[in-house]
């Protein structure tokens, strides 16, 4: 799991049988008195809360990339797997008997 100041990103890697899967979870949050889910505090500024609202950003765009990542890792992965099983009848002359 990949901690950062809101949000979290739990990655469970790609097999060759399973695609990699990537999820967001929400770390920093407060309940309002009428049910709401807020995941700012107050602000009473305009510059405050353009503050928070690039903060927030910021950590979306590195998460963002860490999922493009282990996506792309998983792909990759899957790539070889096929490269190896295309291969294999080659590699083994047996195969080709069967």
């Amino acid at each position: 799991m990949h901690v950062f100041g809101a949000f979290e990103l739990d990655i469970q890697p790609g097999t060759p049988d399973n695609p990699a899967a990537v999820r967001i979870a929400l770390l920093r949050y407060t309940w309002g008195e009428d049910g709401r889910l807020f995941i700012t505090p107050e602000y009473i500024s305009f510059e405050e809360v353009e503050g928070q609202i690039n903060s927030l950003q910021d950590e979306l765009d590195e998460i963002r990339e860490r999922a493009r990542r282990a996506f792309q890792v998983a792909r990759r992965g899957k790539g070889r797997a096929r490269s190896a099983a295309a291969l294999w009848p080659l590699a083994c002359p047996v195969a080709g008997r069967l």
